[in-house]
């Protein structure tokens, strides 16, 4: 990123946080939840990267190297068998699905309580921004 921004102006930032079975075995002894996490079985990190820049020019030269980061960690994730299927929504970019990430059985219920709390789809189409439960198959 400094070699290609023209005035060094941006600001970046990499955090790993443990997410370890146990936070699952907890939730799950305590009723569970929606999120998935019961479906890690093994210690993991999350990985969250950011990166902020001034004006449109630097935002996709930055994107395209963030996304070029994020696919080659997943890759070499993937490569010495220790990649998550699961997604923190809360730190997910527009270009992931991390609904999807939580199973199948856990998005029927959070399409559930979408339909009986908000019938007639409120959040789902006049609330902009956000994953939307809506817009999965």
């Amino acid at each position: 990123m400094l070699a290609q921004s023209p005035d060094g102006d941006f600001i970046t930032q990499c955090m790993f946080q443990p997410l370890s079975p146990i936070f699952a075995k907890h939730g799950t002894a305590r009723g569970g939840n929606v999120l998935g996490i019961d479906r890690i079985t093994d210690n993991a990190v999350l990985w969250l990267a950011t990166l902020a820049v001034k004006g449109a020019e630097q935002e996709e030269f930055g994107r395209a190297k963030m996304s070029a980061w994020v696919e080659s960690v997943n890759g070499f994730a993937k490569s010495v068998g220790s990649d998550v299927e699961w997604q923190y929504l809360n730190y997910a970019d527009y270009s992931q699905d991390p609904l999807s990430s939580y199973g199948r059985e856990n998005v029927e219920l959070i399409r559930a309580a979408a339909e009986k709390y908000d019938p007639m789809g409120v959040f789902q189409s006049r609330v902009p921004g956000g994953f939307k439960i809506s817009s999965l198959p």
